[in-house]
């Protein structure tokens, strides 16, 4: 496969994993808007931790893959409840899961490339800006105007890199 080629199935496969997380991941996350609440939710009621149930998911289709690489081998055909590409767009999305699993649990945006500080717009003054360093999802900042002060509770990255910061004020007004 050319790198030119292979680079349109990069962008193929980005979009659908945001296709698959926008479906799926809304049955999963729950009314709390949290990704990980079907590992969590199944991690409370078996005891085990998050990252050991989305293991036995993966399984699954870790288990299919590793069927299909086998029965390519031996020249075995079978039928498949699911095709071999839908497998392994699960099994990316899986593994993306995890990556963020592992950065939440190492500190919000582990291993990706977050600028120092981010600054937001003032929603009270609007002349005014409120920074955040990436790392602080949940603390307060101020406005360096206006002095309200702010709860950064989400940072969205586009498709192109760039960052969306949604905070809230920090004393509910």
């Amino acid at each position: 496969m050319k790198h030119s080629v292979f680079r349109v199935l990069l962008d193929a496969v980005h979009t659908r994993m945001v296709e698959l997380t926008e479906s799926k991941g809304e049955e999963y996350k729950g009314a709390d808007d949290n990704q990980f609440g079907n590992f969590e939710r199944t991690a409370q009621d078996t005891g085990l931790s998050r990252e050991q149930v989305w293991l036995v998911f993966f399984n699954k289709h870790f288990d299919a893959l590793r069927t299909y690489v086998r029965d390519k081998a031996t020249g075995t055909k079978r039928q498949r409840s699911e095709s071999i590409v839908g497998r392994i767009d699960d099994a990316i999305l899986y593994l993306i899961l995890l990556r963020g699993m592992v950065g939440q649990n190492d500190g919000v945006g582990a291993g990706i490339d977050w600028p120092k500080a981010i600054a937001y717009k003032c929603p009270n003054c609007r002349s005014g800006k409120v920074v955040f360093d990436p790392a602080t999802v949940g603390k307060v900042g101020c406005c360096d105007t206006c002095v309200g002060r702010f709860t950064l509770t989400d940072i969205q990255v586009d498709s192109e890199g760039g960052f969306t910061v949604v905070a809230e004020n920090a004393h509910g007004r």
